[in-house]
This record gives structure tokens, sequence and C-alpha cells, in this order.
């Protein structure tokens, strides 16, 4: 069966907004618990026509913290977001078993967790592993399971 082996966030920061309201938006796709010990990187870079922009990224390795990050995010994704992951989730799942999740920024940086609507996102990937390989059907049922688990009628 498999399971979550790293969850990486990532956003990024306009000229107009700033950088640790960004920043706690990023922090917040993380369960409360693992938060404190999460490594954020900031880069400076600029747009094609050299507007500035900060990335902020965050990524989680350790497998315990994985699991518990990812039960957080499913149960914190309100009922239609629910169906919405499981109706669409053969073409948020790559034949590598990465889950790709778009969040909406604002909601993030107030604590809730939803799916992104606009252009406003924080990125989400999800690694799926098993071994020797990871089973592309084994890994949707592990997040239709998920779902499920967390109160998903399908």
């Amino acid at each position: 069966m498999p399971f979550v082996s790293r969850i990486e966030a990532r956003a990024y920061s306009y000229a107009t907004e700033q950088i640790d309201r960004v920043r706690t938006a990023v922090t917040n796709v993380y369960a409360e618990e693992i938060r404190q010990d999460l490594k954020i990187e900031v880069i400076k870079t600029k747009s094609h026509n050299q507007v500035p922009i900060v990335i902020v990224s965050a990524i989680l390795n350790r497998k315990k913290d994985c699991k518990i990050t990812f039960d957080y995010l499913m149960k914190s994704f309100p009922q239609e977001d629910k169906l919405e992951i499981g109706r669409t989730l053969l073409e948020r799942i790559s034949e590598r078993c990465v889950l790709f999740l778009r969040l909406d920024k604002q909601e993030a940086f107030l604590e809730r967790i939803t799916l992104a609507r606009g252009p406003d996102i924080i990125g989400v990937k999800v690694y799926l592993r098993q071994y020797p390989r990871c089973v592309l059907d084994d890994a949707i049922a592990l997040v239709r399971n998920q779902l499920q688990i967390s109160g998903g009628q399908f």
C-alpha cells in the first residue's frame, strides 16, 4: 500500500503582497503540530517583465509528519472540495503517483483549506510512494480512502 513520502507547498508573492502573509499561508497548509519545525524557503526573483516576485516554499520529508499533514489536509477541505477532488482525481494524480492540489492562498492565510477557484494559489504536491514501485491504482485508492475517512461522501 502506498504512503505519503513528501509534501511540497509553493506560492508566489507579488509586489502588492506582504511576504509574511504569504509565508503564513504556506505554513498553514501543514498540520499545526508540524508548523514550528517547517523550514520555509524564500527566493527572490523577477518576472519576464522584470517585476520582483518572491517564491515561498516549504517541503516536508518525514513520513510520520507527511501522514499527519495529509490527514489534516483531507479533513480540512469542505465537503464540496472533497467531492471535487474525488471527481477529478484521475486528472490530479500523475503516473508517478504525485497528487497535485491548488489551494486558495487567501483562505489558507485565514487557516481555511479550500481548493482555489482563481489564480491566487498555493501549489501543493503530495508524493505517494510504494515499494518496489508505486502503482497508480493503489495511489488513487489511498486518496479516495482518505477522502472517505475524512467524511467525503461519494
